[in-house]
C-alpha cells in the first residue's frame, strides 16, 4: 500500500490494516466503522470528515497524525491528563451538583419583585425564595446586614448584553423600586463588557458579555 494513498468518499467499513505503512495518508469523506489498525505507521495521517465509530487503533506509530485538524498525541495526552486529574479527585461523587449563594432581602416582598420584574424563574415562595438564572440560581432569605448587603456582589454572564440592556432600561427599575440607576455597558479594566444594576437591599449585579474562547466565562 502508498504511503501516501489516498481515501476520499469511500466506505471501508470493518475493514483492518496490519503491518503496513501508511505516513501521510490521507482520509476524507471516508466511513471508516469498526475498521482495525494493527502495527501501523500512520505518522502524519490525515482524517477529516470520517466516520470512525468503533475504530481500533493498536501498536501504531502515530507521530504527528491529524483528526479534524486536532494532533492525536496531544488529544491522547489531555485525556491522560483529565484521567489523572479525575483518579486524583474521585473521592467527590460525580453528578449534577450545583452551587447557589444565599442573598440577603431588607424588604423580602420588594426584593422578590425585583428579580420577578427582571425575568428570573421563581422556584420557590416560602421562608425564602429561589429564583432561577439559566442552569443556576440563588436563594433569597429574609435576613439582612446592611454591610453584607451592601458589600455583596453577583456576577451574571448572558450571551446577549445589548438585548439585556434593553430589557433592563424598559423596566424603569428607579421609579418601580427606588433603586440607584443602571449603569450602561462599557468595557472594564478586566476586559469584560459589563452593565451594572443595584436590587432593592444593595446588591451590585454586574451583568456581563459572555466572551467567544473564553472558557472561564
Amino acid at each position: 500500500m502508498s504511503e501516501t494513498a489516498r481515501f476520499e468518499d469511500k466506505s471501508v467499513d470493518g475493514a483492518v490494516f496490519r503491518h503496513c505503512s501508511m505516513r501521510r495518508a490521507s482520509f476524507e469523506d471516508v466511513a471508516l466503522s469498526d475498521a482495525r489498525y494493527d502495527n501501523v505507521d500512520l505518522r502524519r495521517a490525515r482524517f477529516h470528515d470520517v466516520n470512525m465509530s468503533g475504530v481500533s487503533i493498536d501498536d501504531a506509530n502515530i507521530n504527528g497524525m491529524t483528526i479534524c485538524g486536532h494532533d492525536v498525541q496531544a488529544l491522547i495526552r489531555q485525556y491522560e491528563a483529565n484521567t489523572a486529574s479525575a483518579t486524583a479527585n474521585s473521592s467527590i461523587p460525580i453528578g449534577g451538583a450545583s452551587a447557589r449563594a444565599f442573598l440577603p432581602s431588607k424588604d423580602f416582598a420588594a426584593s422578590k419583585a425585583f428579580y420577578a420584574a427582571l425575568g428570573f424563574p421563581k422556584l420557590l415562595d416560602s421562608d425564602v425564595a429561589i429564583f432561577s438564572i439559566g442552569k443556576t440560581a440563588f436563594i433569597l432569605q429574609q435576613r439582612y446586614q446592611k454591610d453584607w448587603a451592601e458589600n455583596c456582589m453577583m456576577q451574571l454572564m448572558v450571551d446577549d448584553l445589548a438585548g439585556w440592556w434593553r430589557h433592563i432600561e424598559a423596566l424603569d427599575l428607579p421609579k418601580a423600586f427606588g433603586v440607584p440607576a443602571p449603569k450602561a455597558p462599557a468595557v472594564q479594566p478586566w476586559g469584560l463588557l459589563v452593565a451594572y444594576l443595584v436590587d432593592p437591599s444593595g446588591i451590585l449585579w454586574h451583568v456581563a458579555q459572555r466572551r467567544t474562547g473564553a472558557p472561564a466565562d
